[in-house]
């Protein structure tokens, strides 16, 4: 196998393995990989999970070269060794996190906002996140660029320049105020873009693989896309890890329902 082009700083390289092969983990299966009923988003073979919830994503510009090349990387992804121990996401699906609201199942696992009743619905809880939207701006757009690898199917993603750090900072912090969910991450959360979730613990031999097969495409596809240009932040809500249903966006001309029909 060649050598990659491309490689991962060597720290960096040494968590993801360790990720990768489970040499410190949480349970049986990788995060989010449980059996039926026992809040995961996916089982271990790979099939989709009720996960309900809401959030504040980008989604990624069908059109643009960072999606062309994210789908390549994707479905070379999908052709290596090792694929099956992954579950892939649908590429329409692929997106940016720019605050997480509240999801789980149980509902509020990854935190809860402080002026809701720990009795209130999903239902409940978005209607009151999509009225205080009505009363708020955004910027219509951020710049942003692809860092390099959080894993072998997650993108590491940074601000494009210091003013989109800025932007992305008060976008994060206006959607904080206005949820109510306080979480410790705050300042030291990782923007990126998942491609798939890992399902079951790779060997050392094997996840050293999937790394060089990983680098190899990253940068072959991504080592050269430059300024990544992301559109108004979408309150979504979603069932599943495999779709998110966009309910408005927030711009410079406040929130803006999407028009059903």
């Amino acid at each position: 196998m060649h050598e990659p082009t491309w490689s991962v700083p060597s720290a960096q390289r040494r968590e993801i393995i360790e990720h990768l092969t489970g040499i410190h983990p949480d349970g049986q299966h990788p995060p989010a990989i449980t059996a039926r009923g026992q809040g995961g988003k996916f089982l271990p073979d790979g099939t989709v999970l009720p996960f309900p919830g809401n959030t504040f994503i980008c989604h990624l510009d069908r059109k643009s070269a960072f999606y062309a090349a994210l789908c390549d990387m994707q479905d070379g992804l999908k052709a290596m060794p090792h694929a099956d121990h992954f579950t892939f996401l649908p590429q329409p699906s692929f997106h940016m996190t720019i605050f997480c609201g509240i999801s789980g199942s149980p509902l509020g696992s990854d935190g809860w906002p402080n002026d809701l009743s720990r009795d209130a619905t999903l239902e409940t809880i978005t209607a009151t996140f999509r009225d205080s939207l009505a009363q708020e701006q955004g910027p219509d757009g951020f710049s942003v660029i692809a860092t390099g690898l959080m894993l072998p199917t997650t993108i590491e993603m940074g601000p494009a320049s210091p003013q989109d750090a800025e932007k992305l900072l008060n976008m994060r912090r206006k959607l904080q105020d206005l949820t109510g969910i306080f979480r410790p991450d705050f300042k030291s959360y990782q923007f990126h873009v998942g491609m798939a979730y890992l399902t079951q613990w790779l060997s050392p031999d094997n996840a050293e693989q999937v790394m060089i097969t990983a680098e190899q495409l990253f940068g072959q596809f991504l080592g050269k896309i430059g300024q990544i240009e992301l559109g108004l932040v979408e309150f979504c809500t979603f069932e599943t890890m495999h779709h998110f249903e966009p309910l408005g966006t927030l711009g410079n001309k406040g929130f803006t329902p999407v028009s059903k029909g």
